[in-house]
């Protein structure tokens, strides 16, 4: 024979004491409120953000998500990360590419994004590959702000004590002769 189901429980059974709710809704607002916004926000959102801002600064459209460069850069960061986190391009065509690494859990994906735009201190407008002044890299801010470029997608592996962003570009920037913007 089965056992009879439990009684339903009564009114405030099984729920904390209304005390104890006091205490807790206080701390959990701190968390919330101790929480950056910017946390809070969608990785995509984010990365559009901080790549968007670049470009408006110079004048050109901003970039849209794609799912499918977004994938991409993620089967990229992971194959990155699978082999303990070295930067080397992907051998792809058609898509632009930024990569990134640092030590895991220090840097918003802002600052991932702010250190290839620190490189316009370097830039000189012109044609691409006479844009470089004192043989500094300017590439990765030119893809940023491309002027062709219209949409990109990121993602982010962890490897070892690292992680890798990835970023993809279409249609890629950087042609030798060509302006960014």
């Amino acid at each position: 024979l089965a056992a009879p189901p439990p009684a339903p429980p009564h009114p405030g059974e099984g729920a904390l004491p209304i005390g104890c709710l006091m205490r807790i809704l206080p701390v959990l607002a701190v968390l919330l409120l101790a929480t950056p916004a910017a946390a809070q926000e969608p990785f995509a959102s984010r990365v559009l953000d901080a790549h968007n801002s670049e470009r408006a600064a110079v004048g050109t459209a901003p970039l849209t998500w794609s799912e499918p460069l977004e994938r991409d850069a993620q089967a990229w960061a992971e194959t990155l990360a699978r082999k303990g986190g070295g930067l080397e391009h992907a051998d792809q065509r058609g898509q632009g590419e930024n990569l990134w690494m640092g030590p895991a859990n220090a840097y918003s994906v802002e600052q991932m994004v702010a250190g290839w735009a620190a490189e316009k201190r370097y830039y000189s407008p012109g044609v691409f590959a006479d844009v470089v002044q004192s043989g500094n890299v300017v590439g990765h801010y030119t893809q940023i702000v491309w002027r062709s470029t219209t949409e990109v997608g990121c993602a982010v592996a962890r490897a070892a004590e690292n992680e890798v962003l990835v970023c993809r570009y279409g249609p890629p920037g950087n042609y030798i002769g060509k302006t960014a913007y």
